[in-house]
């Protein structure tokens, strides 16, 4: 979903974790280290689970 912005948000735990692992997907297809290296890394590990995406979904930041 998104808002009047065009940001995504969930309203389901399940959603948001969902998104986050689609998002780390295209993240790791892009093949191109500056894409994840300052920030993305930092919230995901590597070679996360479907726990790691849960336990990010879970934080409101």
């Amino acid at each position: 979903m998104t808002d009047k912005n065009r940001n995504f948000y969930a309203t389901k735990f399940d959603d948001m974790a969902d998104i986050v692992e689609a998002m780390n997907t295209i993240v790791k297809g892009m093949n191109d280290e500056t894409a994840y290296f300052e920030n993305w890394i930092d919230l995901v590990p590597d070679e996360a689970s479907r726990e790691d995406f849960e336990e990010i979904a879970k934080d409101k930041e």
